[in-house]
């Protein structure tokens, strides 16, 4: 009989296998078919069975808990209860809990269709009993671990939530922690799930996952070395919490700005001429690290320069300089804990120094902290001028020949210092 194109069988006895495998196959096709109908008899049957195995009061209270109970918190009890200790209903405990309830007894609702339905394959259509109670029961099992590990997730998730509300400087730690667990709850669910479904390696498959060769490993630990190492810096940062993302810092390298970013391999910051820079943990992790963000005190240090001729003045100068600065800055730290000071601090060749150094009660960084800047140096100025002294600008004349009428020498150069 022809078979296909081009091609004919010639054994008369393979010929009849085949027809005969055809007519067994469309002979198991129509049994099986059979098999699925339920005459009136079996129908009664299954319908005692599912009357026997099924309480209808515990599909009712599950039924109650699943799609009745929640709203019934939210419009009855939570008005009464939430009043009193000024709740919200969407970050209650109470929603938190009968929602809880809600999705168990629904699972629980899901189990019986299972078992029902179990029933009806087995008495009904002649499937093994035993194989599908078992299939049941790890389908069960499945549902409510995988439940389970969602739940906890989520009540990990809000109390991590909690914490970074009450103290947002903890957040690059706090996240990392929170990664963390997810890795542990995730690792141990599937290790359940794998349990349950029979999934195991032997000892020969472990062995040979795990034994490389010499030569193997060592290649292997060479290319991976520096991924671990910025690996290892990565997860140190974030544990440690020597910063996290928004966190103004100056690295030891002279890098500054505002983190955006902190990856397993590499973290990103934002330099204040908004160039990203991307560096990796690898190279962070000796680096000492100036964390801006979490420094509540400023200074403002300042070196003026004024002439000699002015040397009388500066004694009454400096303390109108304090003062000054006292009445236009609030946030001054005037009570001895900071320095607060005004001195004269030495000679040059051609101006007398004068160090301001005073402290605020500002962090150093952001608007406030450069407005409270010019307002320093705006009473600088004020008291300077006030007493009528010029600051310093100093000139080195280098004697070439003799000097004029004028002061000035003929041929002389002439060099210009800038003072302050």
């Amino acid at each position: 009989m022809p078979i296909g194109k081009g091609y004919q069988v010639h054994d008369v006895g393979l010929e009849t296998r085949i027809q005969s495998g055809l007519l067994l196959a469309g002979g198991q096709i129509i049994q099986l078919f059979e098999s699925l109908t339920i005459d009136s008899h079996e129908f009664k049957s299954i319908a005692t069975v599912l009357g026997n195995s099924v309480h209808l009061f515990d599909v009712l209270f599950l039924f109650i808990l699943s799609f009745i109970i929640v709203p019934v918190a939210q419009y009855i009890l939570f008005p009464v209860f939430g009043r009193l200790v000024s709740w919200d209903w969407e970050r209650s405990w109470l929603k938190f809990i009968f929602t809880t309830i809600a999705q168990a007894a629904r699972l629980a609702l899901i189990v019986y269709a299972i078992d029902c339905l179990v029933i009806v394959l087995s008495f009904g259509m002649n499937f093994d009993a035993e194989y599908l109670r078992s299939l049941a029961l790890g389908l069960t099992k499945i549902l409510y671990i995988t439940w389970g590990a969602y739940r906890i997730t989520v009540i990990k998730n809000n109390m991590f939530a909690g914490a970074i509300a009450r103290d947002p400087k903890r957040l690059g730690k706090l996240f990392m922690v929170n990664k963390m667990l997810d890795i542990v709850i995730y690792s141990l669910t599937a290790l359940l799930l794998m349990d349950i479904l029979d999934v195991e390696m032997g000892a020969s498959g472990l062995t040979s996952i795990f034994a490389l060769g010499s030569m193997s490993t060592l290649m292997v630990g060479l290319a991976t070395k520096d991924l671990a190492e910025m690996f290892v810096s990565g997860l140190t940062m974030s544990t440690s919490d020597r910063f996290c993302v928004g966190d103004a810092v100056e690295f030891g390298d002279q890098t500054s700005g505002i983190v955006q970013d902190i990856g397993w391999m590499q973290t990103k910051v934002r330099k204040y001429d908004e160039t990203v820079v991307v560096i990796p943990n690898g190279q962070l992790g000796m680096q000492r690290v100036h964390n801006l963000s979490r420094i509540e005190r400023c200074r403002v240090k300042q070196e003026l320069r004024f002439r000699y001729e002015d040397a009388d003045k500066i004694p009454l100068l400096l303390p109108d300089i304090l003062q000054e600065i006292k009445n236009v800055c609030p946030e001054s730290i005037t009570d001895g804990s900071r320095p607060w000071r005004a001195l004269w601090t030495g000679y040059e060749d051609y101006y007398l120094p004068v160090t301001i150094d005073v402290h605020f009660d500002l962090p150093p960084i952001g608007q406030k902290y450069w407005e409270n800047r010019q307002r320093v140096m705006e009473a600088i100025y004020r008291a300077v001028k006030r007493h009528n002294i010029r600051f310093a600008s100093s000139v080195l004349y280098e004697n070439v020949s003799g000097g004029g009428a004028d002061g000035n020498f003929p041929g002389m150069s002439k060099r210009a210092k800038s003072g302050v």
